[in-house]
């Protein structure tokens, strides 16, 4: 057994209707979640915030797809606003978690909230495109590696696309 855990959702059944088996499942460092549209991966986040008190922030690639993607109910960090705030769910960029790990790692500032119980990196199979913006990309996955070193966070590396993650983690 090479570790990798398979479910199959019955009719009827979305990923926030077995959140809490999930979140067993999950181990704190880098995890993979395959899951294809429709089965209600941006709403098992809201749930996981919200019914297990669990603080999630979830990084997406651009802030296109935060402005299109995501309700009022998920703080949204674009622009100049930070991703400190006291919130069960936040979302930010990619560079907008660059510029947090800076902060935290770098200038070696005290961020209030910055921890977070799961971090959830959607679009994933982004990561492995060498062509995928790499000035951004690489400082992104060596900001997770050390973000989960720091802090031993759950790291859930969600995509719809089967691709090469778990071969950079």
């Amino acid at each position: 057994n090479d570790g990798n855990k398979i479910i199959t959702l019955k009719e009827n059944e979305y990923l926030g209707d077995i959140k809490d088996k999930l979140l067993d499942m999950f181990v704190d460092g880098f995890n993979l979640l395959i899951a294809g549209t429709g089965v209600g991966k941006t709403e098992l986040w809201k749930k996981i915030a919200n019914e297990n008190k669990q603080r999630v922030l979830v990084i997406e690639p651009l802030n296109a797809i935060i402005n299109n993607k995501y309700d009022e109910s998920f703080y949204k960090a674009i622009g100049n606003t930070y991703i400190n705030n006291d919130v069960d769910v936040a979302l930010c960029s990619y560079n907008k978690f660059n510029s947090l790990c800076s902060m935290i790692f770098d200038a070696k500032k005290k961020m209030p909230h910055t921890e977070y119980d799961v971090i959830v990196v959607d679009e994933s199979h982004l990561l492995g495109l060498s062509e995928y913006r790499a000035e951004i990309i690489i400082p992104f996955i060596n900001n997770l590696k050390r973000y989960n070193e720091t802090y031993g966070t759950k790291i859930v590396l969600q995509t719809a696309t089967i691709s090469n993650e778990e071969y950079y983690f």
